[in-house]
């Protein structure tokens, strides 16, 4: 049987045809964490890291440097490029935490954090620039941060979609990722409507 070829996709590390069977278990990951429960115990989720920020001209300069002239990921030999370039889009990654905690708003971190002053720092400087949101996160773990981490530290995750409740449109709302990726919709619903495409 053939390997699969990939082909490098402007969205995604791994496009490729007929499906990435052969390769999961090589791709790189990104843990998410729980901070409130001990390393080795608190892995929350593991997510392939099938993002990437790298423009294909900054791609083909790092190949260059490496003396390399092929485009990344042409076949499962290229995983080490992979490795230093795939990374997890930190909103949906926001998102999928605000999902599994129940509608708690936060911040990731690789890091774990000491004190409330740190998560608001980061969730300011977050939102003070909306396009942060967009960066890709490359490293192998990040700890979910609720914005009321420290006065409850064992957060509960939901671990069934059984358990799930839709949050109210106050708390939706208040979710910046949310409310951004409501707007997107609603623009482009609205492009679609003047178009006549509705």
């Amino acid at each position: 049987m053939a390997t699969p070829k990939l082909v490098m996709d402007p969205a995604s590390l791994w496009h490729m045809a007929p499906y990435p069977a052969p390769y999961l278990s090589y791709l790189k990951k990104v843990s998410l964490c729980h901070p409130g429960r001990s390393d080795g115990q608190n892995t929350i989720l593991r997510w392939a890291a099938l993002d990437h920020s790298m423009k294909r001209s900054e791609s083909r300069e790092v190949l260059a440097y490496k003396g390399l002239d092929l485009d990344p990921l042409r076949s499962g030999d290229d995983l080490d490029i992979y490795d230093e370039i795939g990374g997890v889009h930190q909103a949906t990654l926001i998102l999928a935490c605000f999902v599994l905690t129940g509608g708690k708003n936060g911040v990731l971190s690789p890091k774990r954090l000491t004190q409330t002053s740190q998560i608001e720092e980061l969730f300011s400087e977050l939102n003070a620039n909306n396009a942060a949101y967009d960066d890709i996160l490359t490293e192998e773990k990040y700890y979910f941060y609720p914005l009321d981490f420290f006065q409850n530290p064992r957060y509960q995750i939901v671990s069934s979609f059984r358990e799930w409740k839709l949050p109210e449109a106050h708390i939706l709302n208040a979710n910046p990722v949310f409310a951004m990726w409501d707007k997107a919709s609603s623009d482009n619903l609205d492009s679609l409507k003047s178009a006549g495409l509705d």
